[in-house]
């Protein structure tokens, strides 16, 4: 079950909840694997949904920006302003 891209939103937020019980130091690391795992699980598409994910959380879009990257996915002009 592929999640659509208002439903795959859920899971920003959910991370967004998630990381405050995550050591400051830790969170970027987390937020990798919890895509990796979302990628894997194949609950959503990250090559066609990847950039509409973005802009709830700023380590979370790094992570996700990192990941696109590693994987030769497309990243939208938009996605990259949010990098430092």
């Amino acid at each position: 079950m592929t999640l659509h891209t208002s439903d795959a939103i859920a899971l920003v937020e959910l991370w967004a909840g998630i990381k405050n019980y995550v050591p400051v130091k830790d969170q970027k690391q987390a937020a990798e694997q919890f895509i990796t795992n979302i990628d894997e699980a194949g609950l959503v598409d990250l090559s066609v949904t990847g950039n509409d994910l973005s802009g709830v959380c700023d380590i979370f879009d790094k992570a996700m920006r990192t990941f696109l990257e590693e994987n030769g996915l497309e990243i939208d002009t938009d996605f990259e302003e949010w990098d430092e």
